[in-house]
């Protein structure tokens, strides 16, 4: 007998939203605006990856894909804002 902890479909688990959403957000504000909301914004979304994992709808490499995607879309933005003010010098973060 299998126990489902939530109950859910089968397919489609590839990336997990939940964590691409988590992690998007975490690294944009760590990258954009500040640091240390961004670390604990990011340890956030490593628990809801992991509970996303505990509770079986996810695999890790799902998980993982929602990183991956987070961490290209910030660098995708970073791009564009150094093509759209290049005579800005410096990365578009403001970090403290």
């Amino acid at each position: 007998m299998n126990y489902e902890l939530i109950p859910h479909d089968a397919g489609g688990s590839l990336p997990s939203d939940h964590a691409t959403a988590a992690f998007t957000i975490a690294v944009a504000i760590g990258w954009f605006l500040y640091r240390r909301w961004g670390i604990t914004l990011l340890v956030t979304a490593t628990v809801v990856g992991a509970a996303r994992i505990w509770v079986g709808v996810h695999y890790p490499g799902d998980i993982l894909a929602g990183l991956g995607i987070a961490l290209a879309s910030v660098l995708v933005i970073e791009a564009v804002t150094r093509l759209v003010h290049p005579l800005n010098g410096s990365s578009a973060s403001c970090t403290p």
